[in-house]
């Protein structure tokens, strides 16, 4: 996975592009985002410098996996969520998406975007080059747009099967597709958002900045500012391996 998984959600550039939001619209826009397991969300949320300590009702709270979040403001619908999930409104728009977008609909109406330019984690780069040399097929599946297409192929290669737009079911049913392969398929992803595929997948590992967070789909959880040593963890679970199969045999 890549938002929130290979990126760093915590220091993430962000900046508001569109009609200005009005200050309860702002109350509202980060109450629901902070509501959401999203890693996208939670980067809006703790951008917006508002205080929520006013008296906005925000109520009917719905989240919609891999594409957004619907509530009521004062009776008044709010989208907020990728550009498919605004187009669910009676007015449509355009859009030109060209990075990581969280898109904003009050009363059916589109009014902007939150564009979040991703940082990646540091070591991302070695160890995609580490994992390439032990002869590991990598794969990248994101929910967002391919606006960030060709700095995934920098850092990933063009060997590499990159995938967009991608729901959880898509990441669920594309690591049925490598199983039905006989791949044996490691998934990381967002202990959350992801839940799916790291169930489906034959190990999931969740990427997490709180490693105290509960994620009962997942195999292990990582550190994410450990994710550059993944490598060493798999030569290290395998050298275990062999040390007990070599106990057992003298044995």
């Amino acid at each position: 996975d890549k938002t929130g998984t290979i990126t760093r959600p915590q220091i993430a550039a962000v900046e508001y592009e569109g009609t200005p939001l009005s200050k309860n619209e702002l109350i509202a826009v980060k109450n629901m985002a902070r509501q959401s397991s999203h890693p996208l969300s939670k980067v809006v949320a703790s951008w917006l410098q508002v205080n929520t300590d006013a008296t906005v009702e925000t109520n009917a709270f719905k989240e919609y996996s891999g594409l957004g979040i619907e509530a009521k403001m004062n009776n008044i619908p709010i989208r907020i969520g990728s550009a498919a999930f605004m187009k669910g409104g009676e007015q449509a728009f355009i859009t030109r998406d060209t990075g990581s977008h969280v898109h904003v609909m009050v009363n059916n109406v589109h009014l902007g975007y939150f564009n979040v330019n991703n940082q990646y984690r540091p070591g991302i780069h070695q160890l995609v080059e580490q994992l390439k040399l032990k002869r590991y097929q990598l794969h990248v599946l994101s929910g967002d747009n391919d606006g960030e297409k060709n700095k995934l192929h920098q850092l990933f290669g063009a060997t590499t099967d990159i995938y967009f737009r991608q729901s959880p079911q898509n990441k669920l049913d594309y690591i049925g597709y490598l199983q039905k392969q006989d791949k044996k398929v490691l998934m990381l992803g967002d202990g959350l958002n992801d839940a799916g595929a790291l169930m489906q997948s034959n190990v999931g590992i969740a990427v997490s900045d709180n490693t105290a967070r509960f994620s009962p789909a997942c195999d292990a959880i990582l550190d994410g500012e450990r994710l550059g040593a993944m490598d060493k963890f798999l030569a290290y679970a395998r050298s275990g391996k062999k040390i007990i199969t070599v106990s057992f045999i003298l044995s």
